[in-house]
């Protein structure tokens, strides 16, 4: 488990200079836009414009803080984004153009490359104790805080891939707001997410379907 904190992400401003995003951790390791099996960050979203275009990409997006924005697609279809929390998932060719809906947005940002993986983010959105389904590559605390450690003890499932998990945890690492943990899928052991009150935690699950070396 490799831990990314908060204060340590680095912030790179847009070619238009419309906002800028802090990249949270890509894979394989060292890997840019064109290599990237999967990618994850967060975006300030400061003046309305088009979304980059990337081939080949299934993306998700979340509005973390912010009024929100309106997306407005190729086809005419329109999907506003301002429920915080609540995952939107689009394919990478669109064309879309955002119009902020009052002030500056930030947002959570999954990339995956569809030719090499599949995936998908859950929201554990109640207090309590969880069970990382195996595909979970990363954890992301979107409000609040959680705690990762090795899970011993029953394990109840509840769906979308967690479970409810009644034992005890060792080895344990406490996240705060957007700090992030990326598991290497070698890691065998069972990993249990305590979820504290109040908050958001996010899952990025992914499920790949050529398996290059390494992760960040």
């Amino acid at each position: 488990m490799i831990v990314h904190r908060a204060n340590a992400l680095v912030a790179t401003r847009w070619k238009n200079d419309g906002g800028a995003t802090r990249e949270i951790a890509a894979y394989p390791l060292g890997s840019g836009f064109d290599d990237f099996t999967w990618r994850v960050s967060i975006a300030d979203v400061e003046t309305d414009g088009p979304f980059s275009r990337f081939e080949g990409i299934d993306r998700t997006i979340v509005l973390l803080d912010g009024a929100g924005m309106s997306l407005t697609f190729n086809d005419a279809s329109e999907h506003v984004l301002k429920q915080a929390f609540v995952p939107f998932e689009f394919v990478g060719e669109a064309q879309v153009s955002a119009r902020l809906i009052d002030g500056a947005t930030q947002d959570f940002n999954l990339m995956i490359r569809r030719t090499v993986a599949r995936g998908k983010l859950t929201v554990m959105r109640e207090p309590g104790a969880f069970a990382l389904a195996s595909d979970v590559r990363m954890v992301f605390v979107a409000r609040g805080s959680a705690t990762l450690g090795l899970e011993v003890g029953l394990e109840v499932g509840l769906g979308l891939g967690l479970g409810l998990g009644l034992g005890l945890g060792l080895g344990q690492t406490t996240l705060g707001v957007y700090d992030a943990a990326v598991f290497d899928d070698s890691v065998g052991e069972p990993i249990q997410a305590v979820v504290s009150a109040d908050s958001i935690v996010f899952a990025v699950h992914i499920e790949e379907i050529d398996e290059p070396a390494g992760f960040a």
